[in-house]
């Protein structure tokens, strides 16, 4: 063995153990966020519920003040679903639980998250999925799911606020294996001295104090514990990332294949 052989593995070793370290770090930083989230989220749900009670109690006719108790309500329910996947991070995800989801409904809701402040920033969303018959569904933890498309979305918000023509891409294409979940927006794509580094943890391309470098890496886990494959674009002449997630999920330790229902009737 030379030499230069020997040194390369050597570095290849400490990155891996560098790597391992950093992924170390990012699930001890995960237990403590779900952590401190749990208590005050736990306050705000019994309080929501000590409100519902009490507009019905008091019969109160006003169906705004109900809508907007029942809006809240879900979305505590949604935190704590994110909070459950922290956890889950913090440990290995291997054992989170996969749904059967409807694809139209978890894009749809997805969005909500963040239309409004989209449309208020002036930044054009448009969505292509005109083509996903409206019962697909998938194999998948949705909440998971749903944190992987918000990251992407919000990444793509964060890093076209220079331009004066702002938009994003949400695109779906199916074929018979994958579905394929494409977010494009009106950036020059990502340069190529940084393309193999903004998956790593802790990198950031964002100014102090505006990033975390979480995102990307905790999504690429996300993916790859759904079996599926997550990357940048390199081809593409704006910024894109494509999710693309199987249609079944191989249960390897059962050797057994869970098939999606690709029609709900």
């Amino acid at each position: 063995m030379s030499m230069r052989t020997d040194i390369t593995k050597r570095k290849e070793l400490e990155a891996q153990i560098l790597q391992a370290s950093k992924m170390a770090a990012l699930g001890e930083m995960a237990a403590g966020v779900a952590h401190e989230i749990n208590n005050p989220l736990a306050i705000l749900t019994m309080t929501l519920e000590q409100m519902n009670v009490a507009t019905n109690a008091a019969n109160t006719q006003s169906p705004d003040l109900k809508k907007f108790i029942s809006r809240m309500q879900k979305t505590s329910e949604r935190i704590d679903g994110i909070v459950k996947g922290l956890k889950t991070f913090a440990r290995d995800g291997a054992d989170q639980p996969k749904t059967i989801a409807n694809i139209h409904q978890l894009i749809e809701e997805t969005l909500l998250l963040c239309k409004e402040k989209f449309s208020t920033h002036g930044v054009k969303l448009t969505v292509e999925k005109d083509d996903i018959p409206n019962d697909l569904c998938l194999p998948c933890n949705s909440i998971q799911i749903t944190q992987v498309l918000i990251n992407l979305l919000n990444n793509a918000f964060d890093a076209i606020q220079g331009f004066e023509e702002k938009w994003i891409r949400l695109c779906l294409e199916v074929d018979t294996e994958n579905l394929n979940i494409i977010v494009t927006d009106c950036g020059h794509g990502i340069p190529k001295e940084i393309i193999n580094k903004i998956m790593e943890p802790f990198f950031t391309t964002k100014k102090l104090g505006c990033g975390t470098g979480l995102g990307l890496s905790i999504s690429r886990g996300i993916v790859a514990a759904h079996q599926g494959h997550f990357f940048a674009n390199e081809n593409c002449k704006n910024t894109q990332f494509i999710l693309r997630l199987p249609l079944r999920i191989v249960d390897v330790t059962a050797e057994v294949t869970v098939e999606s229902q690709t029609r709900t009737g």
